[in-house]
């Protein structure tokens, strides 16, 4: 951010910030908001749902998780990424940059890699 202009993200994304961890009352604001999947019952309802049967219930779970998916991906780009403008780039690249964040934040993902 310079002074109090964010930095506005190019659509090509070659100048997306580095991904980094939300800090401790990130984290309790993500969580109070029923934004991690991990404490989210329908959230994680809808993951568990293996068989990938389309009824009534499992539809309205389906479309819970990806209005939290997309609200959580905004949630991470308005807080944790507080100095950047990403209403112009691309979207995909934020969800990568968002769901990155979260992996790095909760330790997902550092097992495999110890193990490679």
């Amino acid at each position: 951010m310079i002074g109090n202009k964010k930095t506005k993200v190019l659509n090509d994304g070659s100048n997306f910030p580095e991904v980094r961890k939300m800090t401790a009352g990130q984290v309790r604001e993500f969580r109070e908001k029923k934004l991690d999947p991990s404490h989210n019952k329908t959230l994680l309802k809808a993951s568990k749902n293996k068989e990938g049967a389309f009824d009534e219930e499992n539809v309205e779970d389906l479309v819970v998780a990806l209005d939290v998916s997309d609200t959580m991906v905004w949630w991470i780009l308005d807080n944790v990424y507080r100095d950047y403008d990403f209403y112009e780039a691309d979207y995909q690249a934020c969800s990568v940059l968002a769901a990155d964040t979260y992996t790095g934040t909760f330790g997902f993902g550092e097992a495999e890699q110890k193990n490679s």
